[in-house]
């Protein structure tokens, strides 16, 4: 076996040895040439051509080992001992081998490199501040499943999680009674934590209602979902914001809870009440947190009974009976706030003063509201209102000019 040293121009033999053993001599016959430069390493084999390059070159043929200067000079030796082993040299560019015991290359920290010891001690330092975290439960990301795996428990399904954390009901089957990037972005989110969790992406079944139009566009959250429940399609009365047919598709299907989203029925306070009386989970706000907050006759009725400032409407000196601790809002407070008709709602809109704003109270998402400079377009504009949400209330505030939209979230 002859290795030339490209920068040196010295040859370098093969010491003889007569302790060879046979092993040595099929190592010898595998590599029949070794190049080596500064830049490039190539390897040829009786049988295959090897050709690689990279900064970090271990090989492993029992005991031989190869090891380099720590000078500057480009002078290699390369020293080989006997073995009894007959495994096949592996080889590596890149990155290391896991070996054992005596197979390990250059295992003493004066003999590895000090500046890939410089680059390994930050990957060390942040395995071992990994350790040192408590586990989460929120996010998916990579320093998340270091803590999952270092966590003190092991949780397999739904079942075992709710007996840890001292629950009272399992939900592993959830219906979506939304459409489009909610209902993608609500699946994934709950199968990235049961993955994390359980290390079972479908611990937590999905059933989606879906409309004819869902269909033809070939939506994105229908294939991600385990079940699909065909829906009639146009507005959202017949399908996602139909109360009666969500919790009638809850029930057949056998779900333990049910999520809205946002827009549809997400903000009817009627949803999670049915769903509560047929002891299904609603995963959002309780239905006297979204009476009280969510409808927006009845928020503006709360506002001025906490005495505070708002804008000249239907409903305006209106309170609610508040005892302390509670807070009602009776049916006939709530209709007195509201307008049933278009002639009403002039009638208030002249009392308040053009421009006016008309809404229906369980609007959202840019439906169900519309602005009116005079009287001659205001019956138009109320029909408009009532024909995109029907059956909700209807009343008439005053248009804030020059103003901003600030939104806070709140908690119930």
């Amino acid at each position: 076996m002859e290795i030339d040293n490209k920068t040196s121009g010295e040859p370098l033999k093969e010491p003889s040895s007569n302790s060879s053993s046979n092993n040595h001599s099929d190592c010898v016959n595998r590599i029949k040439k070794v190049q080596f430069s500064n830049e490039n390493i190539t390897i040829e084999n009786n049988h295959n051509d090897f050709a690689a390059s990279g900064q970090l070159y271990h090989k492993h043929c029992n005991n031989l080992e190869l090891s380099s200067n720590n000078s500057e000079s480009s002078n290699s030796e390369i020293s080989m001992s006997n073995d009894t082993s007959t495994e096949r040299p592996s080889f590596l560019v890149g990155e290391e081998v896991e070996t054992n015991g005596h197979d390990e290359v250059s295992e003493a920290s004066d003999e590895f490199p000090q500046k890939m010891q410089n680059e390994i001690r930050p990957q060390i330092d942040l395995m071992e501040r990994r350790k040192r975290l408590r586990p989460s439960m929120s996010r998916g990301t990579g320093l998340g499943q270091d803590r999952y795996q270092d966590r003190d428990f092991h949780i397999a399904t739904p079942e075992e999680f709710v007996k840890k954390f001292g629950g009272t009901r399992v939900i592993n089957r959830v219906l979506i009674a939304n459409n489009g990037i909610a209902a993608v972005k609500c699946m994934r989110s709950i199968r990235r934590w049961s993955y994390e969790m359980f290390k079972n992406e479908r611990a937590v079944r999905f059933v989606v209602m879906v409309t004819p139009e869902d269909l033809k566009a070939n939506a994105e959250y229908i294939k991600m979902a385990d079940h699909y429940v065909p829906v009639p399609g146009g507005a959202n009365n017949n399908n996602y914001a139909n109360v009666e047919l969500i919790v009638d598709i809850a029930l057949r299907t056998q779900v333990q809870a049910v999520w809205a989203g946002w827009g549809h029925a997400s903000e009817n306070p009627k949803l999670p009440e049915l769903l509560n009386k047929q002891g299904l989970v609603f995963l959002g706000p309780p239905d006297r947190a979204m009476w009280a907050l969510g409808d927006k006759v009845a928020s503006s009725i709360v506002a001025q009974t906490a005495d505070i400032p708002t804008l000249s409407w239907s409903g305006s000196g209106l309170k609610a009976h508040y005892n302390g601790k509670k807070i009602k809002i009776s049916s006939e407070l709530f209709q007195r706030g509201c307008v049933s008709n278009a002639e009403e709602g002039l009638i208030a809109a002249k009392k308040i003063g053009f421009p006016v704003m008309v809404k229906a109270s369980e609007g959202g998402g840019g439906k169900g509201i519309r602005r009116v400079d005079s009287e001659a377009e205001f019956p138009a504009l109320f029909r408009q209102v009532q024909a995109e949400v029907p059956g909700s209330p209807i009343f008439v505030m005053k248009l804030a000019r020059g103003a901003r939209h600030l939104e806070v979230q709140l908690l119930a």
